[in-house]
């Protein structure tokens, strides 16, 4: 990533840096994003109107001496990316990183892949594809470890499904979710009689799941007692249900997930070592969301168009603005590719209509985003902060008044307005020489809504 510096002193030995004297530089070094000092709007406009004269594809981001958000707000109109205030440096530094997470290629791997439901392009799950690949035909177990939501079912699934056993079932059970005085009759099964209520056998997972594949999620809850009969059952690989005298010879492989740090509960005596070196055969580590380059937008891209076709939207909504996917980029997610689903979900449920924006977003979203997230919520038209660009409304309102009168007959409103729309589209196109990124740009909208437009008005 090559950054550029106009009227302004800065020097990062991780990312190629120069210093930006003349703006016809820009074009010879290849500068992907350009910093400018610049507090006034005057000296902004100018020198945009360079970039846009010599059809620079660079991207902009503003250095303020002050944060002055009617001045913020029409830079950001202006299609700046973000902006940057005091501590200039540290500000700086957070940004220069954020923006290489989005903008290194070579950091990503150039396929998208769709591994057994799991959609990926960050190298970390494509290792984490590689590993299911190599050790699913082995009837080993299996440890998956990972945060709260980062898809560990449905790598044991995919697992299974790699898997000679994949036409047998697939069991799960989660460990956490069903009651200690349950969980060892739902696991090995009972005999009619052999407590108060045991009014007819019970057949457990585990001889449910013979020839297949038991994946017991949540490991790190199992009660210790528990663990023992567990522990005994791969080591011998037979069943005995409660009540019964002989135990049942079953082929089970296991997999078995958690999301808590197992050294931690052997060191504090509430998980056995010896089942956790039977379970740790093959480990495989999901990385969290956030660690996964490139994978935010490609994941929000996906449940959006998921939602949007089972919510009968995909005529009604765009998609998901620049800005909306760099705040996700952004955020922690703590919850995960479970959250994002959710999140993108909810989203779709909500909008009405065109993209979504970084003000449809949730507050939380903004909790730790500092400057950069307020920039990107100033920057939409939906979040009631039209006073901050009031001036520019009166211009256009004035230019208006001046080409635009209403007769004693009256005027065709519907008509004027069509025609006001082909002509500043058609205008935008002859400025851009008939690029439509740069059309839409001009614009203030987004290229996908632009080739609507275009296709509505039968100029494409």
């Amino acid at each position: 990533m090559k950054v550029g510096f106009y009227n302004f002193n800065y020097k990062n030995s991780n990312f190629e840096v120069y210093k930006i004297k003349d703006i016809d530089e820009l074009q010879k070094k290849d500068i992907d994003y350009l910093f400018i000092f610049a507090d006034n709007e005057q000296e902004f406009q100018n020198i945009l109107s360079k970039l846009f004269t010599q059809s620079l594809e660079v991207k902009f981001i503003p250095i303020l001496e002050r944060k002055n958000l009617k001045l913020i707000s029409k830079f950001l109109s202006m299609g700046a990316v973000t902006f940057i205030s005091e501590p200039y440096v540290e500000n700086i530094e957070k940004n220069l990183l954020l923006l290489s997470k989005i903008d290194k290629p070579e950091k990503l791997s150039p396929f998208v892949e769709e591994f057994e439901g799991i959609i990926a392009k960050s190298n970390k799950m494509f290792d984490v594809f590689s590993t299911i690949k190599k050790v699913a035909n082995s009837s080993s177990t299996v440890l998956i470890t990972g945060s709260s939501g980062t898809g560990k079912e449905l790598v044991a699934k995919a697992l299974h499904n790699r898997s000679s056993r994949r036409d047998k079932p697939f069991v799960p059970i989660n460990c956490g979710a069903i009651p200690e005085n349950l969980l060892e009759s739902e696991l090995f099964g009972f005999a009619k009689g052999s407590f108060t209520g045991a009014n007819s056998n019970k057949v457990g997972k585990l001889q449910i799941a013979d020839k297949g594949t038991l994946f017991l999620d949540e490991i790190g809850e199992m009660p210790l007692q528990l663990q023992v009969k567990l522990l005994r059952f791969l080591q011998e690989g037979e069943v005995q249900p409660i009540g019964f005298d002989k135990p049942i010879k079953v082929d089970v492989r296991v997999v078995a997930a958690t999301n808590k740090n197992l050294g931690v509960l052997i060191k504090n005596k509430l998980f056995r070592e010896d089942l956790f070196f039977r379970l740790n055969v093959i480990h495989i580590d999901l990385p969290d969301l956030k660690d996964r380059d490139g994978d935010i937008m490609l994941l929000a891209e996906y449940f959006f168009k998921k939602f949007t076709k089972k919510n009968q939207k995909e005529e009604l909504l765009d998609g998901i603005s620049d800005e909306a996917i760099y705040i996700m980029e952004n955020y922690s997610w703590n919850g995960n590719v479970r959250e994002l689903e959710n999140t993108i979900e909810r989203l779709v449920i909500l909008k009405d209509s065109g993209s979504i924006l970084p003000s449809d977003l949730p507050a939380r979203f903004f909790d730790n985003f500092d400057d950069s997230a307020e920039s990107l919520a100033i920057r939409n038209e939906d979040n009631d902060l039209e006073s901050l660009s009031s001036d520019r409304n009166f211009e256009e309102k004035e230019y208006l008044n001046s080409i635009i009168k209403i007769s004693n007959e009256g005027i065709d409103l519907n008509n004027i307005i069509e025609n006001l729309e082909t002509n500043l589209i058609i205008q935008a196109l002859e400025k851009a020489g008939g690029v439509k990124e740069k059309a839409a740009k001009l614009l203030n909208i987004k290229r996908t809504t632009l080739i609507e437009k275009l296709k509505r008005k039968n100029l494409m």
